[in-house]
């Protein structure tokens, strides 16, 4: 019988504590419009990009959410004059984000947030070069006031490319700035 009374205290007083963690809002969604000053696709730094997108988290508690989102990378010319074209990217991703658990700031945070997923490639003018989608993978840090998110994201698309019989594998680095604005 002690067994089971210390069971039952201990299962309610950590939910009392689960339930006393719960955020004043359990989910967000995010639109945020970013730029890109460093891109590198394979050898080849690009442009400076512009990249917009969406996310959405769900809290578990106070401190721990999952959701998801995409974003996509305008198409952006190579700095190198000798690579034609423009490349873009339309990531889709599943996320976490681990915010720092401030009982008295309400929506004020700083927060990361790990990312993974798929990458469809786009290529325009770059001849008979075709691309499959490839792994996402990304990591974000950043800080929440009120109803505006600011957030640097480092990430990586890898991609296949296919140029007649010849398959190459690549990678494009970004590092972007996002700013935007979340609704609870």
């Amino acid at each position: 019988m002690k067994k089971v009374l210390t069971v039952l205290i201990l299962v309610s007083t950590m939910t009392s504590f689960v339930c006393a963690a719960k955020p004043k809002y359990d989910r967000e969604f995010i639109l945020k419009l970013g730029f890109q000053p460093h891109s590198l696709y394979r050898n080849h730094n690009t442009n400076l990009g512009i990249s917009g997108g969406f996310e959405y988290f769900q809290y578990l508690n106070n401190v721990f959410a999952l959701g998801g989102g995409a974003t996509y990378d305008l198409p952006r010319k190579f700095k190198d004059k000798d690579v034609p074209g423009n490349i873009s990217f339309l990531p889709f991703f599943v996320a976490a984000k681990i915010r720092t658990p401030c009982f008295g700031l309400d929506n004020n945070y700083v927060f990361l947030s790990p990312k993974i997923g798929v990458s469809a490639p786009m290529f325009e003018d770059m001849g008979k070069i075709s691309a499959n989608a490839g792994l996402y993978c990304g990591v974000g840090l950043g800080v929440s006031i009120n109803v505006l998110v600011i957030e640097a994201v480092y990430a990586t698309n890898n991609l296949t490319c296919n140029k007649g019989t010849n398959t190459t594998d690549a990678k494009c680095s970004t590092i972007t700035l996002y700013a935007g604005f979340k609704f609870e």
